[in-house]
């Protein structure tokens, strides 16, 4: 599965150069993409059918919010060391 330059620059529109050069020439960066978009995908689909009262449920999507906030930080550190070519 694989990720949308327009949904990396939603989340870092700011580094629309660099997510370019990354997916290109970076085979873990685009790694940590199709990460991202699954990560994405399984909050979204969870948040739809999740039971608003249920602990379990609440744990298991806190999990994975924080899973997101780790790849972004992550992703986000990617892309401020990037070196564009001139």
């Amino acid at each position: 599965m694989t990720v949308s330059n327009s949904e990396l620059q939603l989340e870092f529109p700011e580094f629309e150069q660099e997510i370019k050069h990354l997916i290109e020439y970076d085979n873990h960066f685009h790694s940590l993409i199709n990460q991202y978009h699954q990560l994405n995908q399984e909050i979204m689909l969870y948040q739809q059918g999740m039971d608003a009262n249920c602990e379990t449920s609440a744990s298991y999507l806190a999990k994975k919010l924080r899973e997101q906030v780790k790849l972004i930080a992550n992703l986000r550190f990617m892309l401020k060391k990037v070196n564009m070519p001139a």
